[in-house]
């Protein structure tokens, strides 16, 4: 349904191949966090994963009335494709962008043979983890191993201390968390 529901709201998907895709990618990306009360990555992180890893990294963006709503990185392994991020603007996530930038990506592993589309990992309970339950996922259980290098622990979002902070964080001016938030995810794990 949410697939079909783009297709008629006319989205439009296409692959980001340039740095400018990426920054496209990633304005969308800073305001998706901001919205969701959490620090983004550095433009650098991605922008990284491009240079090294490349050709195996897909991006898609999504497009209504000529302008871009959402976007999808995809990271090819041996025999799977792995979703590794997706962000879309609030005002558009009605669209369903994220349905079919998947879609596109299934339809393009298939064409290139490839066996899995590994939907990454979520916290169960979650928004995004009933988003990617509603595909017909087979839910793996899988054991994080951490290695700290002076500090204790990992942040974890559900505790009280971090909603606190969530609330704070979405008060701020965008441009501040924007500025000041790549820095702030370096010291939060994961």
């Amino acid at each position: 349904n949410g697939i079909r529901k783009a297709q008629k709201n006319k989205v439009e998907i296409i692959e980001a191949k340039t740095k400018g895709g990426l920054k496209l990618f990633y304005r969308i990306y800073q305001k998706n966090m901001y919205f969701l009360g959490t620090p983004p990555l550095s433009f650098n992180f991605f922008e990284n994963i491009f240079e090294i890893i490349h050709p195996k990294v897909k991006c898609y963006l999504a497009e209504y009335n000529n302008k871009v709503i959402g976007g999808s990185i995809f990271i090819l392994e041996k025999k799977s494709v792995r979703w590794f991020i997706g962000s879309n603007l609030l005002d558009y996530r009605h669209l369903n962008a994220n349905s079919l930038m998947l879609w596109e990506c299934i339809k393009w592993a298939i064409a290139n043979k490839y066996k899995f589309l590994d939907f990454g990992g979520s916290r169960p309970n979650s928004g995004n983890y009933e988003f990617k339950r509603r595909w017909g996922t087979k839910i793996i259980s899988r054991d994080w191993r951490y290695k700290f290098f002076n500090k204790s622990e990992i942040t974890d979002p559900r505790t009280e201390k971090f909603q606190i902070y969530s609330k704070m964080w979405k008060k701020l001016p965008l441009p501040l968390c924007n500025l000041v938030g790549p820095y702030i995810r370096k010291s939060m794990g994961r």
